[in-house]
Parts: C-alpha cells; structure tokens; sequence
C-alpha cells in the first residue's frame, strides 16, 4: 500500500514519453515538477542535440526510462511500461507527492482512477501544444479568435481551455484549492504564464462556476 505521511511539502511527479516531450517547453519542466520520468523507446535511434542539451540542464529532474519494444506494438509497450512505473512508484512513494501524466489517451484513466481511490492526487494533463499541431482533416473547419498577447485575453482563454479539461475527467476538483492546482498543472507546460487565481476569478465572474466556502459548484 502507498505511505502515509503528513506535514511534508507537496511534491509532483510527471510522466511523459519521448513523443511527448517534444512538444514541451522544456525549460520549464523543473517549475512545475520536483521529478520527471522520461520514457524512451528503443526504436528512437536519435535524439536531436537541442533537446538534449536542454535536458541535461535539468540534471537530476529528469530520470530516462529506455523501453524495449517490439516493431508493430511501440505505442502499447510504451503505455503499459509508462503504467507499469506509475504504478511501483505510487506502491513506494508517501502519498504527498502528486502524479501527473502528461498524455491525450484516455488508456491512462483506469490507472488514474486508482491511484486517487487510494487518496493520492492524480490527474491525466493534455497537451494543448501537441493536439494544435495535430491534423485531421475530418474534424469540422471552425473560426478561431484572434491570437492576442493581451493578459486578459490570455487569461479567458486560459479559462475556456480549462472548462473543456474539466469536462473530459470523471471527477473535478471540489475544492478552490484543488482548482487551483488542476489549472496549475494543466497550463504550466505552456508557453504563457497564467495566474490561476485569475482564471478562477474568470470562471467565476463569466457564472461558469459557483465559490461557496472554498468549495466549487460547477455551472457546465
């Protein structure tokens, strides 16, 4: 069973693949995470030098896990090996350190589901900068706002994004507090630095959640 341990400072782990990584504004990954697992396929014959050098500024942050994979099954070896890890280490690691996965496939969810059962903060975070450079040319052509460096223009969208996050997890967090770290967490691998206490003030003030006594009643 995981370790119970209070009066620790909260720490976070993120999980996130080769793929993955190459999306990340690197440099920021030890702000928002005391320990990052990087998990590599053997299939990737290199690694381009630009992101390992920014790597190896982060030193002891970030922990490489080579995998081993088979031709046709790289994707699913990579995600039950990711799951695999995830879950020794919350066996092993006091219940005060936060997980976070950083993937848009919902394969984790399970897993996740378990880890917070167990009471342990987890949460599955969607790259926003990998899904934009994604292309589907089924999906339905729709008009965008014009991209503006204006902070409160960062902000709103910051909180629309945040909405559309908070609709695809089974369970949101209850409490301003949690809310906070959700937005944290989620917005603090992209490019702009946005003040969560702001975005919750956004949500509140376009009525999309409602604060009563530090708890949070969702209006969508």
């Amino acid at each position: 069973m995981p370790l119970y341990m209070k009066n620790r400072t909260i720490r976070r782990y993120i999980f996130l693949s080769y793929e993955d990584i190459k999306h990340l504004k690197i440099k920021k990954l030890d702000k928002v995470c005391d320990k990052a697992f990087l998990f590599v396929s053997n299939k990737e014959t290199s690694i381009p030098f630009q992101i390992v050098s920014q790597l190896q500024v982060l030193g002891k942050t970030i922990k490489w896990i080579p995998v081993e994979c088979s031709e046709k099954n790289v994707d699913l070896t990579m995600k039950i090996f990711m799951s695999f890890w995830i879950g020794k280490l919350h066996e092993h690691k006091y219940l005060d350190v936060e997980f976070a996965i950083l993937s848009d496939d919902t394969y984790f969810d399970n897993l996740i589901q378990l880890i917070r059962n167990d009471g342990r903060s987890c949460q599955r975070v969607i790259n926003k900068n990998q899904q934009e450079n994604k292309s589907d040319s089924s999906a339905p052509i729709t008009t965008a706002p014009s991209p503006s460096l204006e902070e409160e223009d960062v902000v709103e969208q910051t909180a629309i994004d945040t909405i559309r996050q908070l609709k695809r997890i089974p369970e949101r967090p209850l409490e301003v507090y949690d809310l906070k770290q959700f937005i944290r967490v989620q917005n603090s691998l992209d490019v702009s630095d946005v003040d969560p206490e702001e975005v919750v003030s956004c949500l509140e003030q376009y009525q999309q959640i409602t604060i009563n006594n530090g708890e949070v009643i969702y209006n969508f």
